[in-house]
Parts: C-alpha cells; structure tokens; sequence
C-alpha cells in the first residue's frame, strides 16, 4: 500500500512538471508570434516610410541588392528586379575613382564597425554620373548581418557651390576693376578687402590694410563723423550715403561715402567729388547772373542739389505752392512731393546723378501749404561740370486742371461724353481690337480726320511707324492684366495728321471696363509749340550764360 502511494505521488510531481513546461512552451509561442508580428509591423513601416523618402534607400546583403526603394528606380534607371537579379554587379553603380572608398568602407561593416557619411559619384543605367552622400549601417537582416544605405543625390548642390566659388572670384575681379574706391570691413572696422582704386588713391597696398583697424590707417578719422556713420550702418543694418572732407597728403578731398551693411560687416564705395563741389561752388557764383531772366518767365522754374534741396527757384515757383519766398527757402524736394510719389521723384533724381536713363519730362503730385493737391509737370535738365552732373534744373506746369478732367472722365462714361467734347485735348477711345469707337472735335482740329474717317479705323494712323510696337505692347497688357484706371505711363510720342505731316505730342492712356469689355482712352495734346517756347527759353537761359562767361557744356 505504502509502495503505491509512494508512486502515486511521483506521477501527481511528473505530471505537475509537465504542466509548467506545457505552459512555458504555450508561453514562449505566444512570445515568437508576437515577435514576428512586430517584426512584420516594423519592416512593413520600414517599406512605407522608405518608398516615401526623397533619397535613395538600398539593402546589401552578401554583396547582393535585396531591397531598393522607389527613388532607387527613378534616379538611376533600373527596375527592381534587376536590382535584385543575382547577376547584378552592385559595383557598376560605383564610379571607378570611387569604388575602392565604397569597398574600404564594406570592409570595415564586415569587421562589425561603424563609418562615417562621404561623397561618391554613382553612375545611372544611362551613363550619367551623380555625386551622392551615402550613409551606411550595419543591420540584421532574415538572420544575416546586411548593410542598409541611404544615398542622398548632391549634384545639384555640387552646382551651385561651384557656381558660388565662381561668382565670388568673379566678385573679386568686378571689385578689382571699380574705378572708385571700394573696401570691405568686418564688425570690428577691420580691413577684410582694399580695392585697387584704393591703393592708387592713398598709396597703401592691400597687403598692408587688410587686417588692420579703420584707426590703424586713418587714426585722425576716430570720433569723427566717419567712425559714427559706420556704427550706425553696423547697428541699424541700414545703408547710408554721407559726404566727408578729408586731407590726404597736402591735398583736401571730398568724398562721398555709400555704407552698406553685410553679413560680415560693411562694404563701402568711395567716389571723390572734389571737382564736383568745386563746380558746385561755381553754379552758386553764376545764379544771380541769369535771376533775372527766370523771374520774369511764366514758368517755375528751380534748380536743386544732389540731395533735392532748392539752391534757386523763381517767384512762379513759390507762388505755385502757396508758400512766401523765404518759407519756400526751407523746402525741399522731400517736403513738397505729395507722399505717393515722393519715392520714386526722388530715385528719379538720385539716378541722374548716376548717369541712370531717367526720362526729362514726367508728372508727378505736388502738396501745396494749405494741403492741397496740385498735378504737376516738370521738364528737368541735367547741370553738368565736365562729366559730373552737380544738379538739375527743373521747368514746372501746373496740369490739376487737366488732371482732374482725365479723373472725372473715369469717373462716368455720360460725363466722360460731355466734357471730351469741348476738351482742347484731342480726345480718343479705343476698343480691345485696337479699333477707334469715339472721336472729339479737338482730335479731329489735331489730326486732321473727321469723327466719319476716323472711327472704327486702327488707332496707328495718328502715331508714327516707331511707335506701332509701343502701342500694341500697352494695348496687350491693358487686356491681358485688365489693368483698370489711369495708366501712370505718360508719354512723349510721335503723332502723324491726315496729310502725313508729323509732330511732338504727349498721350494720357487710361482704361475702364463696360458690358462690351476694356477699353482705354487716350488724350493727347499738341506740344509743337509748348516744345518751342521751351527751346527758346533754353536757348535764351544758355546764351545769357555764355554772355556772362560760364561754360554751359552738357546743359
């Protein structure tokens, strides 16, 4: 009896065991499949997120391609299953320079170690090379050590830092060739570039500044306005123009400085205008010599600096503005330009003095001293000594009238009707075909034709032949951007009458949009004789000051 017990419970222990490693096992399973639905899960995010990368994204395993990624395709032209064909030479990617860097580098994966990102030229299935970044690492790949690869393409980075070098080579040479003085400084008002227009003018090589401070060269410029400019670019990142006077062995100088602010620290352009401050002590000598004759003209007329401040006007001048001749002494261009135009006057201005293609004639907003708007039309003339200009002088109308005709004229087609009818401006309306649709009695006394002859005929009757390409271009434009309103583009052009004859006339385009689509209306006045009282009154001016023994060349 005790022999069966003793047995009994050896199997109730076995038995027990056996449990505990049927649930171990049940366990472990559980575990494995687990594991491999994370495994699946990883390597499917693995794919997803790989298709989707802009690089290039490759398996190697045993010197063999086991998975490349879309962009793969796409850069270098093959399909996948030639990828992972086991024929494929992985090595005919490899450009020959490179290929022995990319077997180092699979060496060192294949002693386990890690290596760092380098640039490689890959060669596509059409022959083309691209320099790449490729970044490889070690992985487990179904039981085998493999080698993962993301090849970024950088050829078109390559580009641009070569076309860098070139443009900062070529930045030197056009530096180089400046005929003014050109340097560079950093934060610290130290030399980093001296031009060779610089050495000429102070006999100090390149060699010899570069790397030495602003007080270094100059010591006597310290605490001067040149010091406080320079740090006020450097502090407010903002350019600045100032004039400066400065000796130079046992010559005086002045020189006009343009500061502009830089990554680095400052480049700046010198110009020496010495001569020009002469002549401009000069014009100031001459400007009581021909007062006279512009006081008594029915024009305003005024002469200005290269900073737009007034060194003469006429009576006209004032009374136009409503200012008293000694309030008018304290105004500038700045202050007398309406706000909407005063930034491009004023480029307008600077640029001559620049040598800038800027028209003569052009309209601009005017605000007089009671604040209100005046439409003005100024004829300027460049003030030359030598080769330098050293000011403008300025031939002004008064056209508010004539402006506020144009405005209301955009204002209602029925008043538009009415007022053209009696303008003394030659009044026209085109259609978007180009095609004449009205025709006033003023255009008719100036070109000749009749409202009969004229309407429905192309608008390029009335202009010269050179003009043609000019006016089509604006019409295209007028429909193409359905630009609406006054086009600001007045204009000196070419007209051409009935009996061919041909003269100087100055055109208004404006455009507005009915049910039947855009049109434009143009109106034109005959300049012949606005142009003649001008020239004669140039010629007068001119003749006064030869008289008087002041040389008027570029006048």
């Amino acid at each position: 009896m005790e022999e069966k017990d003793k047995t009994r419970k050896k199997l109730i222990i076995e038995l027990a065991k056996l449990r505990q490693h049927i649930i171990k096992l049940e366990k472990s399973e559980i575990e494995n499949k687990r594991a491999a639905k994370t495994l699946r899960e990883s390597e499917q995010k693995f794919r997803s997120i790989a298709e989707c990368s802009p690089n290039m994204i490759f398996i190697n395993s045993k010197g063999q391609v086991v998975y490349a990624n879309k962009r793969c395709e796409e850069i270098l032209g093959y399909k996948r299953k030639e990828f992972y064909s086991p024929d494929f030479d992985f090595f005919t990617l490899i450009a020959k320079e490179s290929q022995n860097l990319v077997k180092k580098s699979y060496r060192k994966h294949l002693n386990g170690e890690e290596t760092l990102p380098y640039e490689y030229v890959i060669i596509t299935k059409k022959g083309t090379r691209i320099e790449a970044i490729i970044n490889t690492k070690l992985i487990d790949y179904e039981g085998e050590k493999a080698i993962l690869g993301i090849v970024t393409d950088i050829t078109e980075l390559k580009s641009i830092e070569k076309k860098l070098e070139e443009s900062e080579e070529n930045y030197r040479q056009l530096a180089d060739s400046i005929l003014d003085v050109f340097f560079e400084m950093d934060k610290d008002l130290r030399y980093t570039y001296w031009n060779k227009a610089s050495e000429e003018l102070t006999g100090i090589s390149a060699k010899n500044a570069i790397g030495k401070s602003l007080f270094e060269i100059f010591p006597d410029v310290k605490g001067t306005k040149v010091e406080r400019k320079y740090q006020e670019v450097l502090r407010t990142q903002k350019p600045l123009t100032f004039v400066s006077e400065y000796k130079l062995g046992d010559q005086n100088y002045f020189f006009e400085i343009s500061a502009y602010p830089s990554k680095r620290g400052l480049s700046v352009f010198v110009k020496d205008i010495t001569e020009r401050k002469k002549a401009e002590e000069d014009l100031k000598d001459s400007e009581e010599r021909f007062r006279d004759l512009v006081e008594k003209a029915d024009i305003a007329i005024t002469i200005d600096d290269r900073e737009g401040n007034f060194k003469y006007f006429n009576k006209k001048f004032a009374e136009l503005f409503g200012y008293s001749e000694r309030a008018m002494r304290k105004k500038s261009i700045q202050t007398l330009v309406h706000p909407d135009d005063v930034r491009w006057v004023m480029e307008f201005h600077k640029a001559r003095f620049h040598g800038g293609n800027i028209p003569s004639r052009y309209e601009f907003k005017g605000v007089r001293k009671d604040g209100s708007t005046i439409y003005l039309e100024a004829d300027v003339v460049e003030l030359k000594s030598e080769e330098s200009t050293i000011g403008t002088r300025s031939y002004i109308w008064d056209i508010t009238e004539r402006k506020m005709a144009e405005k209301s004229l955009m204002e209602s087609e029925e008043k538009f009707r009415s007022l053209v009818a009696n303008s003394s401006d030659a009044i026209i309306s085109v259609n978007a075909q180009g095609n004449i649709d009205f025709w006033n009695p003023a255009a008719q006394d100036v070109f000749g034709y009749s409202s009969e002859e004229a309407i429905g005929k192309p608008y390029e009757i009335i202009l010269h032949k050179r003009f043609h390409t000019v006016f089509k271009k604006t019409l295209k434009q007028i429909v193409l951007w359905k630009r609406l309103g006054i086009i600001e583009n007045r204009t000196e052009m070419i007209g051409l009458r009935k009996d061919r004859q041909k003269f100087p006339m100055e055109v208004s385009i404006s455009s507005w949009m009915t049910k039947e689509g855009i049109f434009f209306s143009s109106s034109i006045r005959d300049i012949t004789e606005q142009k003649k009282a001008t020239d004669k009154l140039k010629k007068e001016y001119d003749e006064l000051k030869n008289a008087a023994g002041v040389n008027t060349k570029g006048n």
